[in-house]
Order: C-alpha cells, then structure tokens, then sequence
C-alpha cells in the first residue's frame, strides 16, 4: 500500500453508505496501520531520518484514519439528526401516541411493545468507538518506540519552526501541529 500523501484517495472510497456498511473502511484502517505504524522497526533503517520516516509516512496515515472516522461520525450525527425530524407521532398531551396490541391479532406483539430498534446510526458510533480505541493503543506504541528509537528529534511544528520532540506527549503534539498544518 502506497502511503497517502493528500486525502484525495481517501475521500473517493467515502460515502455514507460505506459508513453503515464498513468493511472496506475498516479494512482500509487496517491496511494502513500495517503500514505505517506496524513497519516502523523496519521502515527506520531504511528511510534513515526518524523525522522522514514521521512526516511523510506515518502522520500522512494518523491524518487519513482521522479523516474517514470524523467524516463517519459527522454521517451519524446528521442521520440522527434527520432521524429525530422524523420521530414518532405526537398527541396533543406531549406524549407519543400509543399504539395497541391486540393478543388475538398478534400473540407476541405486546411481548415486542414499547421496544425499538437501535438506530443504524448507533452502530456506526460503535465501529467508530471500536476503532479509535485501536487507533489510541497503535498510536501510543508508535510514539513510545519512536521516542525510544529516535530520541529527541527535530520535527517540522510550521513552516517557519521546529519543536523538539523528546517523549510520546511531544511526538503527539507535533502531530496536532501537523495536521492543523495539512487540513484541507
């Protein structure tokens, strides 16, 4: 997998509905924390510059993981908007009309009263939890064999700056930095 150098490749393989039906997302996920964070031990030696190694492969991939699971969370916070807008009925007293179940109709429909079904926006929220929980261990590994490996170093904060990053909290830093750097 070719490391991502801008978000286009990644906003073309984003729609809402790849956001309720994520498997290619998370397999995407998946594939790019195999090849940045995962091939660190053995990206360093080659590339030789830990700040290269940083910059141009693996905060580009933090930066497109952070892109798809914002834009998702944006996609389930407007469907549950949308989905709000269009709630149950409302009777004149304020509370949402009841709907009778009649036993001889529909033996098991009283069992089934009062329940609802999670919104699918729900379980888009889970996948989303589910996977920056990933995202938080594989990026703490990441920055504590880096500050392990490289030391302090010297990233690039702004064009015009450098920020000497000497443990996991400062590699982070530096990365809040880049991004604010890169956004589109």
């Amino acid at each position: 997998m070719e490391t991502i150098k801008d978000l286009d490749a990644v906003k073309d393989i984003l729609s809402p509905g790849a956001c309720f039906s994520p498997g290619t997302l998370r397999s995407f996920l998946r594939l790019s924390r195999k090849h940045s964070d995962d091939s660190l031990v053995t990206a360093l030696p080659r590339v030789g510059s830990c700040a290269k190694c940083i910059s141009e492969t693996l905060f580009p991939a933090w930066v497109a993981r952070d892109y798809i699971l914002e834009y998702c969370d944006d996609v389930a916070r407007t469907f549950a908007v949308a989905a709000s807008h269009n709630a149950e009925p409302v009777s004149e007293s304020g509370t949402e009309t009841e709907k009778k179940v009649d036993p001889r109709f529909d033996p098991y429909g009283a069992r089934d009263y009062g329940k609802t079904e999670a919104p699918p926006e729900d379980a888009v929220r889970a996948w989303i939890s589910s996977e920056r929980m990933v995202e938080e261990i594989v990026r703490d590994d990441s920055v504590r064999f880096l500050a392990d490996k490289c030391g302090p170093i010297f990233l690039e904060a702004s064009p015009t700056s450098t920020r000497l990053a000497t443990s996991p909290e400062s590699y982070m830093k530096a990365y809040d930095s880049y991004k604010k750097i890169h956004q589109n």
